[in-house]
């Protein structure tokens, strides 16, 4: 029994290699792709060789018309530029890219063809530049970023694309520079900032996006420089 089995599983794996295609010669019609004059949607490896150099730039699989399987691109030089999976014409799993200076540019997770959980953002140097949590295909969860040196500038919550709950922002030396809270995307509670010395510059409460009651703001030196009473209209800023 387990030979009948093996012979056509074979026979498959052999006729999907053999069948092999230039991006050039597809046709899309919808969503799915054909070989030119053929009316039955592609099954097999679809490449793409570089005019400029005759590297090849693209492999991927298709079954019945649309990406499925492994997919990887290179550069021009041969570099290899991202790499990932797709299944039923939607990006799925892991997907890495690279930057031309050969480091990861980017990495996360996709299913059903929107970006899903926690996504990597580095710089041309292979620091990590943000992480981000999606679900979906939208922000949801903690925004991180950093600076070049390595110091965080930025967190921040979302909610289904919007900032929401606490976010705090830092200078690059590593001061705390403005803290407060989102309410699905506007600023709702107390909010405080910094000078980059460490300094308070200001602090007050936002409601809806708009400073409301009495805000206090500092001069570098600590002493105050002014108060405000935003319910008689003195805030313009």
């Amino acid at each position: 029994m387990r030979k009948y089995l093996v012979i056509p599983l074979i026979l498959f794996s052999f006729g999907f290699s053999q069948n092999k295609v230039n991006m050039k010669n597809l046709v899309q019609y919808g969503d799915k792709w054909f070989k030119e004059n053929e009316d039955k949607p592609f099954t097999g490896i679809v490449f793409e060789i570089s005019k400029e150099t005759g590297n090849k730039i693209l492999n991927s699989r298709y079954l019945k018309g649309l990406p499925h399987g492994k997919h990887s691109e290179w550069y021009e030089n041969g570099k290899k530029k991202l790499e990932g999976n797709w299944k039923n014409g939607k990006q799925d799993g892991l997907w890495i890219y690279w930057n031309k200076y050969e480091n990861v540019d980017s990495s996360g997770i996709y299913k059903n063809g929107n970006m899903n959980g926690l996504w990597t953002f580095l710089d041309k140097n292979g620091q990590k530049k943000e992480e981000i949590t999606y679900e979906d295909g939208e922000i949801n969860g903690l925004f991180t970023g950093w600076y070049e040196n390595g110091q965080k500038w930025g967190e921040q919550n979302y909610k289904y694309g919007k900032e929401n709950g606490l976010f705090t922002q830092w200078y690059e030396n590593g001061q705390k520079k403005r803290k407060g809270t989102y309410k699905m995307g506007k600023l709702d509670g107390l909010f405080t900032g910094w000078y980059e010395s460490g300094q308070m510059w200001g602090e007050g409460t936002m409601k809806y996006g708009n400073k409301v009651g009495k805000w206090t703001y500092y001069n570098e030196d600590g002493s105050v420089k002014e108060v405000k009473d935003c319910d008689k209209g003195e805030c313009d800023d």
